[in-house]
C-alpha cells in the first residue's frame, strides 16, 4: 500500500471525528492550568508566533502538527533522557521534514515530556540550553524554514499528578489553544481535523486520542521500533501501516483507545505522506 493511500484511508476512517472531539474542541481551555512557573514560561519562548498567514506558501496553511521530541526528532538516548546538548543528536532527515512542513504552510509545535527536570537530574536552565541546541541543529542541517514555532514542556516527575504530561491530554489541548486562539466555537471544531500528532509512543497516541486528535501519526524511531517489532509478530506487513483496529493488531502492540493510527518508518516519511495529499 502506498504512503498516499494508508494517509487517504486514515483521512476517510477518521473524517467522522473522534468521540470526545466536539467536547475537547468547545470546552478545552476547562482544564486546570497547574503548570509549574518553568513550564508556563516555556510555551512563550519562541523564535516565531503560530501564525499561519505568515508562512511563504498555502498547502498546508492552517494545518498543525504536533510532534514528540525524543525519537521523532532527536535520537532517543533511553532512561533518563537527554541530559547535556553534548548527546542531543537529531534524527537523520528530521531537520528537513521540518522545513518542507514550514515551506508547505504547516505550523509545528513540539509537545515533549522531560521528567529529567521533575527530577533534579537537570534544571531548567540545562534544558533550555538543549532546546536551544536543537533549534541550532534544525536550522544547520535543514536551513532557515526549519523552525519549530512553539515548544511545550511538562517537566513534571512520573510520581507527580500533572494532568499535561502524556499519556494526559492537556499539554497537546494547551498547544491547540494557542492556535485556536480567537476562533469561534464552530472554527474550532473544524480546524481539529487539520491537527496531526506525530509521535513514537503508546503515551504520544493516548494522549492525542484523549485530546480528541483524530490524526494519529507513529514512527518507527525511538520507541516506535520496538512497537513495529510486536506489530510484525502479530503478522504486520510493509510499512506504512493502517492499524484501524484491534482486528489489526493481534499482538495487542498498541492500546485500544489509540486507533486508528498510521505508523511510518520516520518522520520524513510521515511528511512526504502529508505533502502528496495535498
Amino acid at each position: 500500500m502506498s504512503t498516499r493511500s494508508v494517509l487517504v484511508s486514515l483521512n476517510s476512517y477518521t473524517r467522522r471525528g473522534a468521540p470526545g472531539a466536539r467536547a475537547v474542541a468547545a470546552g478545552s481551555r476547562r482544564l486546570p492550568q497547574t503548570r509549574t512557573s518553568f513550564e508556563a514560561s516555556r510555551t512563550l519562548q519562541t523564535k516565531a508566533t503560530i501564525d499561519p498567514s505568515a508562512t511563504s506558501c498555502s498547502t498546508h496553511r492552517g494545518r498543525l502538527v504536533l510532534l514528540d521530541r525524543d525519537g521523532v526528532i532527536n535520537e532517543d538516548v533511553g532512561s533518563p533522557g537527554v541530559l547535556s546538548v553534548d548527546t542531543f543528536t537529531l534524527i537523520p532527515g528530521a531537520a528537513a521534514a521540518i522545513a518542507r512542513l514550514k515551506l508547505a504552510g504547516a505550523s509545528v509545535c513540539v509537545v515533549t515530556n522531560q521528567t529529567c527536570v521533575g527530577k533534579g537530574l537537570i534544571s531548567e536552565v540545562e534544558l533550555s540550553d538543549i532546546h536551544s541546541r536543537m533549534r541550532d541543529l534544525l536550522l544547520e542541517q535543514g536551513g532557515s524554514a526549519a523552525v519549530v514555532d512553539r515548544i511545550f514542556v511538562a517537566t513534571r516527575a512520573a510520581d507527580v499528578p500533572c494532568h499535561r504530561r502524556k499519556p494526559a491530554p492537556g499539554m497537546l489541548v494547551e498547544a491547540m489553544d494557542a492556535f485556536f486562539r480567537n476562533r469561534a466555537d464552530s472554527e474550532r471544531l473544524a480546524m481539529m481535523t487539520m491537527v496531526t500528532m506525530v509521535g513514537d509512543s503508546t503515551t504520544d497516541m493516548q494522549a492525542a486520542a484523549a485530546a480528541g486528535i483524530t490524526h494519529r501519526v507513529m514512527v518507527a524511531t525511538g520507541h516506535g521500533a520496538e512497537i513495529l517489532v510486536a506489530l510484525r509478530a502479530g503478522g504486520a506487513g510493509a510499512m506504512p501501516l493502517l492499524i484501524s483496529s484491534p482486528d489489526d493488531d493481534p499482538g495487542d502492540a498498541l492500546p485500544p483507545e489509540t486507533l486508528p493510527l498510521v505508523m511510518y518508518a520516520d518522520i520524513g516519511e510521515v511528511v512526504d505522506a502529508m505533502l502528496s495529499d495535498s
